[in-house]
């Protein structure tokens, strides 16, 4: 198994495990993802860089905007238990990083999707 396959499993792992954590709800940082990988936080960031061509927090924040997304068209949760639960640390972070990645606010996404928050 050569160097390149090795690191190629190990971010393949960390995807599956953010992943999960996301879904799951539980909050996830680079740092525990060191500790998991038995990289560096450094090293980690340059694997990730090298085998998806993305920042490893640009994934994460992706990951849980996915989340926020579905937990806005599927379910009734009212947005700061949204937010919460996707690891932002209040309603009014979880409105800024939802408006600067979809250009809206979780009110008018939930009514443009159809999804009224009644």
């Amino acid at each position: 198994m050569t160097k390149q396959s090795i690191h190629r499993i190990v971010i393949e792992k960390i995807i599956e495990y953010v992943n999960t954590e996301v879904e799951s709800c539980r909050r996830i940082d680079i740092e525990t993802l060191a500790i998991y990988s038995g990289y560096s936080r450094r090293h980690l960031h340059r694997l990730f860089m090298a085998e998806t061509g993305m920042r490893l927090g640009e994934y994460i924040r992706r990951q849980r905007m996915d989340r926020v997304m579905f937990l806005l068209l599927f379910t009734r949760r009212q947005y700061q238990d949204i937010a919460l639960s996707v690891g932002f640390d209040s309603q009014q972070s979880f409105n800024r990083a939802f408006r600067k990645a979809t250009g809206m606010t979780p009110t008018a996404y939930r009514e443009k999707t159809g999804r009224p928050d009644r």
